[in-house]
């Protein structure tokens, strides 16, 4: 079951008066490590001593190599283990001369580094190691352990470096960062809509950068990890921007279909990859919901058959009759359906646009790459992806509709026909 922090608790203050640096401009290109030392001799005085936390391997040797140049470097490397990262992260004691936390790995290992630089009140650099992530600019810290998974209230990076050189050159990475990028259209749908309900209308949802980062990557013959990684570095900004970009039905389902798999003792894939699976079934969920709003009566959710799920990711029975407890009222809901209402016919043209895009992605996605063994054969059941969009809003995030479809008693009624479309 996940936990939540609103912060983590500091063992020394950012700065004497409380204030927090002006972030400095990301780095971006292929090369731009050699401007790194530069770089953060701004938020950290040179020749102190830096924090590296990062697995041990070609690319991490060279931003060490990279930091030494200025600054006197200690290492924290995580071991390599199937449990998370969540006690790797609350282990880590910097020295009293560390003056600056450098994260250079993928988002759970980057997550790890803003756990440590919030708990500690120190600057913090982020150096991503993978395409395939779009978390490194957020504040959230997502820690997952054998206690399960835990969601902390960080800090944002002072300054991210992506370099594309240190990418790896990887099918399976280029199409799940190809999976996460489209999978951000039903995020920034989540974003639109509930925004209508919340009076947040006015807010800029994200549809537009993300609608131009997925373009670039359906217009290129085979994105490499140069596209993929300009489209996600982009993103990543954008989430760091708008949090509720990062989040949404598709990565809810997806993180629920991980601890599905997990539950199994199964590897789940990477989450971009996962995202690929649930996008599609969301948006059509989404879109069965929107049709029934004329007139929409509202159900109670179904609590035991809710606790049945739960358990089918190993859930304690006594956590999950908390979560739907805690869960089981949505103030305003006839209200938003009324909202919801009143702009269904922009919601569902949005709805038929983005499931469009998200169909011919999934097929691309595996056309591009199973020359070299990438598929999704026997990963994944049509009960599995259902199972997982059914307990989709379980899993702790930001807004989304499909907690309104959950409130409104309709959610394990329309899965099992959204479920099929994953294939």
């Amino acid at each position: 079951m996940e936990e939540t922090k609103n912060t983590i608790e500091n063992e020394h203050s950012r700065e004497e008066d409380g204030t927090r640096r002006k972030p400095h401009a990301d780095l971006e290109g292929t090369g731009v490590l050699r401007d790194l030392p530069g770089a953060l001799t701004e938020i950290a005085p040179e020749g102190s001593r830096a924090l590296l936390i990062a697995c041990e391997g070609k690319s991490e040797a060279a931003v060490r190599e990279a930091i030494a140049r200025k600054f006197r470097v200690s290492a924290a490397y995580p071991e390599k283990t199937s449990d998370g990262l969540k006690e790797f992260a609350k282990s880590v004691r910097p020295g009293e001369d560390v003056k600056l936390v450098i994260a250079a790995g993928d988002g759970e290992l980057v997550d790890a580094g803003k756990f440590v630089a919030a708990r500690y009140g120190l600057p913090l650099c982020v150096v991503a190691l993978s395409q395939a992530d779009v978390n490194y600019h957020t504040f959230v810290s997502t820690l997952r352990g054998r206690d399960g998974t835990g969601k902390y209230r960080a800090v944002k990076p002072d300054l991210v470096l992506f370099d594309y050189s240190l990418y790896p050159d990887s099918d399976v990475r280029n199409a799940a960062a190809y999976g996460i990028a489209c999978s951000r259209l039903v995020s920034a749908f989540d974003a639109f809509a509930t925004g209508l309900v919340s009076g947040r209308e006015n807010e800029d949802s994200g549809f537009g950068i993300v609608a131009k980062s997925v373009a670039e990557l359906l217009s290129a013959d085979k994105p490499d990890k140069e596209l993929t990684g300009k489209a996600t570095a982009r993103l990543s900004r954008a989430c760091g921007e708008n949090p509720r970009l990062s989040g949404g039905g598709a990565a809810l389902a997806a993180e629920a279909l991980e601890a599905l798999k997990r539950s199994r003792n199964e590897i789940p894939k990477l989450r971009g990859e996962n995202e690929v699976l649930t996008a599609l079934p969301i948006i059509r969920l989404y879109a069965a919901f929107l049709s029934l709003l004329p007139t929409l009566p509202v159900a109670a959710p179904d609590g035991n058959l809710r606790l049945e799920l739960m358990a089918r990711i190993k859930i304690s029975p006594f956590a999950a009759a908390r979560a739907i407890s805690d869960r089981e009222e949505l103030v305003g809901l006839e209200r938003a359906a009324y909202i919801l209402k009143e702009y269904r016919a922009d919601l569902v043209s949005r709805c038929l646009i983005i499931e469009k895009t998200l169909a011919y992605s999934a097929k691309r996605i595996k056309r591009l790459y199973k020359d070299k063994g990438y598929s999704y054969n026997n990963y994944a059941t049509a009960s599995d992806v259902g199972l997982s969009l059914a307990l989709a809003t379980e899993m702790r995030g930001g807004d989304s509709l499909i907690k309104i479809i959950k409130q409104a008693g309709y959610l394990e009624g329309l899965v099992t026909g959204a479920a099929r479309a994953f294939r």
